[in-house]
C-alpha cells in the first residue's frame, strides 16, 4: 500500500467529521460550548470568530439564542469531494492530482476565497445572521447545511 492510498484511507474515515466541519448548522463541542454558557447567562446572540469556517447555530439552553461565526477572509481549501465519498478510483485519481498540486504549489485550482461576515441589527430584539460579501453592495445570505462554495471545482 502507497502513503497516497494510506492518506485516502485516513481521508475516507474521517469524512464524517470534515463535512460536519463544513456544515453551517452545526459546531463542535469546543466552540459550541462557551456560546451555550453565554446563551446561559442571558445573551441572545453570541458572535465568534475563531474557527475560520462560517455559522449559524440555533441555542435553546436557555431560551432561544443563536451561535454565529463570522468565518475568515484568508483563503480557505477542500480536499475534493470525490477523495472522500464515492468511487475509489475517482477517488484516487483526485487525491493523486490535488496532492501533486499542492507539492508544486499549484494552490489556484483548490483556493477559494469566501469572505464572510455577521451582520446584526439592534432593534427591541437582538437579531443577526451571517452573510458572504460579493464584492460592492452584492451580499447574500449564507444558506444552510454544507458551505457548499468551498466545494466549487475550478478547471
Amino acid at each position: 500500500m502507497t502513503q497516497l492510498d494510506r492518506l485516502l484511507t485516513a481521508l475516507r474515515a474521517r469524512s464524517v467529521a470534515a463535512w460536519q466541519a463544513l456544515d453551517v448548522n452545526r459546531e463542535v463541542s469546543t466552540y459550541l460550548r462557551p456560546a451555550e454558557a453565554a446563551a446561559r447567562r442571558g445573551f441572545q446572540l453570541i458572535v465568534y470568530g475563531h474557527t475560520h469556517l462560517v455559522k449559524r447555530v440555533p441555542l435553546l439552553v436557555a431560551g432561544p439564542a443563536v451561535y454565529l461565526n463570522t468565518g475568515t477572509w484568508a483563503d480557505l481549501m477542500q480536499v475534493p469531494e470525490a477523495v472522500v465519498e464515492g468511487d475509489k478510483a475517482e477517488a484516487r485519481r483526485q487525491l493523486d492530482a490535488f496532492t501533486d498540486d499542492l507539492v508544486a504549489n499549484r494552490l489556484e485550482r483548490w483556493r477559494r476565497q469566501i469572505p464572510t461576515f455577521a451582520r446584526i441589527e439592534l432593534d427591541a430584539k437582538v437579531t443577526g445572521d451571517v452573510y458572504f460579501y460579493d464584492g460592492g453592495d452584492r451580499v447574500e445570505r449564507v444558506p444552510d447545511g454544507r458551505l457548499a462554495r468551498l466545494a466549487e471545482v475550478r478547471p
